[in-house]
């Protein structure tokens, strides 16, 4: 069964999102050629689009401590932010989708 393009995409595109542990690090080599030219620009674009995303930060009370380290608190807000960058820019640099 062959599936769209733009479906696979979506499909790809999640579970990068939940590329936690790096699980998912060659999954668009591995994709690109199902992917095709039409699965690889809308993949990038919705990266793209989580890029432009704001990011919620909470108040200065409403801030969770998850952590301590030697510059102070760890606050999940930071942790959640610097994950999805890492994200982004592994998916973003990843072969045939830059």
């Amino acid at each position: 069964m062959k599936v769209a393009p733009e479906l696979l995409a979506e499909r790809a595109f999640n579970a990068l999102n939940e590329n936690d542990y790096g699980q998912y690090d060659d999954l668009i080599g591995a994709l690109s050629p199902a992917l095709g030219p039409t699965g690889l620009k809308r993949l990038k674009v919705r990266f793209l689009e989580l890029s432009k995303a704001p990011l919620e930060k909470p108040k200065g009370k409403d801030r969770r401590v998850i952590g301590w380290g030697t510059g102070g608190p760890l606050y999940a807000d930071e942790i959640a932010a610097r994950q999805r960058d890492g994200k982004l820019r592994t998916a973003l640099q990843m072969g045939p989708c830059s």
